[in-house]
């Protein structure tokens, strides 16, 4: 879960934050004589039970504790314990 679930979840995310109200997208498009992309497909958070399962945790602890588990490998934020 940890190695294809997290990554899936943040991807998603990131991806919507791009496309989304967050004006990134005409950020990047700026300059251009067209814009490249007129219509951009939404994410979905895949993996199977892995991305759903990541997606869970996610929910459960935040946000900043879910990035901090994956990417500061602070784990117990998230509510992993290993043996």
């Amino acid at each position: 879960m940890l190695r294809e679930g997290f990554p899936e979840v943040l991807g998603h995310y990131l991806y919507e934050y791009i496309t989304g109200q967050s004006g990134l997208k005409a950020r990047m498009e700026t300059g251009l004589t067209t814009a490249p992309c007129q219509s951009v497909p939404g994410s979905t958070i895949g993996y199977g039970t892995d991305g759903s399962d990541a997606e869970k945790i996610r929910i459960a602890v935040k946000n900043d504790n879910f990035r901090a588990a994956f990417f500061l490998g602070q784990l117990s934020l998230a509510g992993i314990h290993l043996l």
